[in-house]
């Protein structure tokens, strides 16, 4: 009968049964192998399933990035059109900011010309 550790798993004691069918017990350099080989493809396993969980997430991450992206995008066409009727505003309040300023000078012309009327004795007040 094969007497196993009670530290070995089940799956270590199957795979002893696989290596030597005939029931026997294996030498303890060839268990101390076997246990090591397990121990190894279990911490294997471990670093894969890790690596798939993070790029799993990385995906995850990178997909709502795109998509934040996409939602800019939008944004930032809608910022470039205001900033175009923005732009269109400007050059029409500085041609009225010119026409203004055209015509205080033309008032400013009538006046200096009609000040020496106004102020001529013959007009009344």
């Amino acid at each position: 009968m094969v007497t196993y550790s009670k530290r070995w798993s089940a799956a270590t004691r199957r795979a002893i049964n696989m290596a030597d069918p005939s029931g026997h017990v294996p030498n303890n350099e060839f268990r101390e192998r076997l246990v090591e080989k397990v121990q190894l493809n279990v911490t294997e396993t471990g670093k894969l399933a890790q690596q798939l969980l993070k790029s799993s997430r990385s995906h995850e991450i990178l997909s709502q990035t795109t998509k934040q992206f996409v939602n800019q995008e939008g944004a930032i066409a809608n910022s470039q059109e205001l900033l175009k009727q923005s732009g269109r505003i400007i050059s029409d309040m500085e041609s009225q900011f010119a026409d203004i300023q055209h015509r205080i000078q033309t008032v400013n012309n009538i006046n200096e010309h009609l000040e020496p009327i106004w102020s001529s004795p013959h007009v009344t007040k």
